[in-house]
């Protein structure tokens, strides 16, 4: 009965709050999911993930639908638009996996020394993106150029 309540009160939250219909309404998905997934099916970490896919696959649903109206796009566009996405997009994703990568293989080698290095490992992770994401970000806004 808990859940019940949980459900309604964060659902009459969720319509008296302002908010853009078509990416909301799967945030609210979701978080109702976590909550019937991991404490109602007792499903942990498992009941996470599931909620997760679910709730992504709604939101693709009612984004898709949202944009059927307007179409997607893609009669409108061009070969040299797919060259120009893939000029800056190629780099990019190269640059993202070797990032991901070299982030992931020093985590593997300090996760063999102790656990104590691991977490301070973690702690040092975690404060540097604390420290220069924000940079990171306005510096990736403003490399943007107006449309």
């Amino acid at each position: 009965m808990a859940f019940v309540k949980v459900l309604l009160d964060r659902f009459f939250v969720f319509l008296l709050l302002p908010q853009d219909n078509c990416t909301s309404y799967p945030k609210f998905v979701l978080d109702n999911e976590f909550h019937l997934f991991i404490f109602v099916f007792k499903q942990g970490v498992r009941g996470a993930a599931c909620a997760t896919v679910i709730a992504h696959a709604v939101e693709a649903g009612v984004l898709s639908l949202a944009q059927r109206s307007r179409g997607f796009g893609l009669r409108a566009m061009r070969r040299e638009d797919l060259a120009a996405l893939f000029r800056v997009g190629l780099p990019t994703g190269i640059q993202f996996v070797l990032e991901v990568g070299a982030f992931a293989m020093l985590s593997l080698m300090i996760s063999l020394f102790s656990e104590v290095d691991m977490a301070s490992h973690q702690i040092a992770i975690q404060v540097i993106h604390f420290s220069f994401l924000p940079a990171f970000a306005v510096a990736e806004a403003a490399s943007v150029p107006p449309a």
